[in-house]
């Protein structure tokens, strides 16, 4: 799995890219470099970070305006034959969705995957989010 801009990790994590430079920098999350320079983050090591209450107890993350779509970074997916539970992060908010295993299996949903939750209602459906 590819790593991610630190632009888009902040933005998953609903603060400043400085912020999420500081936390770099603090130790909370590892970052690597491209070949040109570029600063990024496993989307595993992100999703580890989400799952613990050190994410939320170290970061100061900001009240999101009410919105039907969220870009996040799935946490963790629990299937058996049938449904499945897939677990996201956004910001200081904890998706989870409810779906079919075959659904799952054609979007590739896995840990550290991006992508988009809309709420409708009571219903959340999943969007694979690519080329960010």
């Amino acid at each position: 799995m590819d790593n991610i801009r630190i632009g888009v990790a902040a933005d998953i994590l609903g603060v400043s890219v400085e912020r999420l430079r500081r936390l770099i920098n603090e130790g909370y999350l590892k970052e690597e470099r491209t070949a040109g320079g570029h600063r990024t983050v496993d989307p595993l090591d992100l999703a580890e970070f989400l799952n613990s209450n050190l994410a939320f107890e170290s970061v100061n993350l900001p009240k999101l305006s009410a919105r039907n779509r969220f870009l996040g970074l799935v946490t963790d997916v629990k299937s058996d034959q049938i449904m499945s539970q897939v677990n996201m992060a956004s910001g200081k908010n904890r998706i989870v969705s409810l779906m079919t295993t075959e659904a799952v299996r054609d979007l590739k949903l896995e840990k550290g995957k991006i992508a988009l939750a809309s709420v409708k209602a009571s219903a959340v459906t999943v969007e694979v989010v690519d080329n960010l």
